[in-house]
């Protein structure tokens, strides 16, 4: 299923349908990916990402609309574009190589890549702004993981606009990202009722800080390998194929 490209629009013929089609794309997206339970993710591309991501048990992919406490559906963020979960805290490994500049309380760190191993950041660089990602990274101990992981396709509206908008909630709604720092626990099934500890134990990280940091691309690839080692392609040229 390609990207619905009327999904981010208010100026069509008819925005409330375009939205309403915006939302089934993404429950059966989010189905799609809860059903599968995949035990890792794979990104690659030709800029040098190469990283795998293991996932917790049970986890749980989430975005779009939501449902309040009167049942009345709603969209959080407007544009949405991601569908986000938690990575296990030390199961990320590999090269990840940001493609926008990353905005961090007032400055810019640019020209960037961050490496993994068992979770943590063990290397980065960045040609600009590196004693600012350092900084960013050496904030707490939670700050050396990964507290999210989210799948954006390249080929939606906001994605195409090709632009660096200075503001995080429009600029990881362009192309996939990682969040450095703290996890939700509504990215684990029932994790809203279980403790700190109980969360810990299931693999999630505890921050005071989440960044993200765009590294999507229009050559984007994105594997899904469950359990048995079955593979699943999910992302193709940046966009969704399922």
């Amino acid at each position: 299923m390609a990207s619905d490209l009327t999904g981010s629009s208010a100026d069509g013929e008819n925005p409330i349908r375009d939205w309403t089609n915006h939302d089934r794309a993404f429950e059966s997206r989010k189905k799609f990916l809860n059903d599968n339970q995949f035990e890792a993710l794979h990104f690659k591309n030709s800029l040098g990402t190469n990283l795998l991501i293991g996932m917790p048990e049970n986890h749980c992919f989430i975005g779009g609309g939501v449902i309040d406490e009167e049942g009345l559906p709603f969209f959080p963020n407007i544009p949405t574009e991601e569908i986000f979960s938690a990575p296990h805290k030390n199961k990320v490994n590999g090269k990840l190589v940001g493609t926008k500049p990353l905005i961090y309380e007032g400055s810019i760190i640019d020209d960037f890549y961050l490496v993994f191993k068992d979770g943590r950041i063990t290397d980065y660089y960045a040609a600009k702004g590196d004693e600012v990602l350092r900084n960013l990274i050496e904030t707490d101990e939670g700050s050396h993981y990964l507290g999210e992981i989210a799948l954006v396709s390249n080929k939606s509206p906001l994605g195409q606009a090709d632009t660096l908008f200075y503001n995080t909630l429009f600029d990881e709604n362009t192309a996939c990202h990682i969040g450095i720092g703290n996890a939700s626990p509504s990215n684990l099934q029932n994790g809203s009722n279980l403790s700190e500890k109980e969360l810990k134990e299931a693999g999630l990280n505890t921050s005071i800080l989440l960044v993200n940091v765009t590294f999507g691309s229009e050559d984007m690839e994105v594997t899904g390998i469950k359990k048995d080692g079955t593979e699943i392609l999910l992302m193709q040229d940046g966009d969704f194929q399922f």
